[in-house]
């Protein structure tokens, strides 16, 4: 017997196909540990600002409904589903999807999320919010499905519009583009493949110290900017801006904007410690190298390892020949958290894109 607008938790391997109340689809439970540590691995962002971790990614669970309300902004999509219940009870739930930045760079925009459209949803439900979900997926009337989270699976087809491995070749996206600047005072994006690698050798000291870690309440989830180095490691587009004595960094993710100084030989006594810390740079050659201090953000990354206010970040960025490529590598001193020196690197492409206004907002 069909259900509409009723809602089912599924076990953590099926997926139910609410018109019929029988598995319809099975999802292996290494595929979805698989997907749990792919987005433990991202940059820990906000999500409007909830971090992932808020939600049971362990159970799937579908919601039907019709969309009441579309708001289509940084840092993530924000839907309002209208779901009648078995008992006829109207509720309205709030649904976070993905990143706009990621979403459009897989061809994704707006146009199909039309109010009034009814739609199944596929995603997790909060853990501590009533009718507060995360959309992976959702599938419309017509049978088209679309991820709305870059990193999902698709949950009843085998379309992946919307997934991040759709989005346009690097090769594509740099032919499309006019000519880059020659130099690095341009807009960076991240390559399709990622392009990044660390190596961080944490002390046992501050992995035990991430149980301390609210999930629910911390500074991510209260749209509180992070500092440096986790906020030079997301996946939004970048901004060097050439100010003669300095540099000006601006970051999409929480509207960052770094002042880098490249008129003093050494830090002043007198700099007073801040989440971005206070940074000087140099040209080596055709390389910008940035030496970060006073450094007071308290956490490395978005799950809860501490960092010192003894830490220090050496920055290095190299641009390739003809300035389509950006290569950083990023040296993290702390003993507090790293028995030895940490590494992060990677690269950026010129892709023509800009640096887009973020609209942090605390539900």
């Amino acid at each position: 017997m069909a259900m509409p607008f009723a809602m089912i938790t599924a076990a953590p391997d099926t997926v139910y196909d609410l018109a019929q109340t029988s598995p319809a689809r099975t999802m292996p439970i290494q595929r979805i540990t698989l997907l749990i540590l792919l987005l433990m691995l991202l940059p820990a962002t906000a999500i409007s600002h909830h971090s992932r971790a808020a939600y049971d990614s362990n159970n799937v669970t579908i919601v039907e409904g019709g969309l009441v309300d579309v708001r289509w902004r940084n840092p993530h999509i924000v839907f309002t589903l209208r779901v009648t219940g078995e008992d006829g009870s109207v509720a309205l739930w709030r649904m976070e999807a993905g990143s706009i930045y990621m979403l459009k760079r897989a061809g994704l925009c707006e146009t199909p999320f039309k109010t009034g459209a009814r739609v199944k949803v596929a995603g997790y439900l909060s853990k501590s919010e009533a009718r507060d979900f995360l959309a992976n997926s959702m599938l419309f009337a017509d049978g088209k499905e679309i991820l709305t989270m870059p990193n999902a699976e698709p949950y009843w087809t085998d379309d992946r519009f919307g997934a991040q491995d759709q989005w346009v070749s690097d090769t594509e996206r740099l032919r499309s583009v006019s000519a880059p600047r020659q130099d690095i005072f341009q807009v960076w994006s991240i390559p399709r493949s990622g392009g990044r690698i660390s190596k961080l050798p944490f002390t046992k000291a501050a992995i035990a110290a991430r149980a301390q870690w609210d999930m629910i309440d911390n500074p991510l989830t209260r749209c509180e900017q992070p500092g440096l180095p986790r906020i030079m490691t997301n996946p939004h587009p970048f901004e060097f801006i050439d100010e003669g004595n300095t540099i000006v960094l601006l970051g999409e993710e929480f509207d960052m904007v770094r002042t880098i100084h490249l008129d003093a030989s050494a830090t002043p006594e007198t700099v007073t410690p801040s989440n971005l810390g206070y940074s000087v740079a140099h040209w080596d050659g055709n390389s910008l190298v940035v030496e970060t201090t006073h450094i007071n953000w308290p956490y490395f990354d978005g799950i809860g390892t501490p960092q010192s206010e003894a830490v220090t970040m050496l920055e290095r960025y190299t641009p390739s020949d003809n300035h389509d490529r950006l290569d950083f590598h990023y040296t993290i001193t702390d003993p507090a958290t790293f028995s030895r020196p940490a590494t992060y690197e990677g690269y950026w492409l010129a892709l023509g894109e800009s640096v887009e206004k973020y609209e942090c907002v605390v539900y």
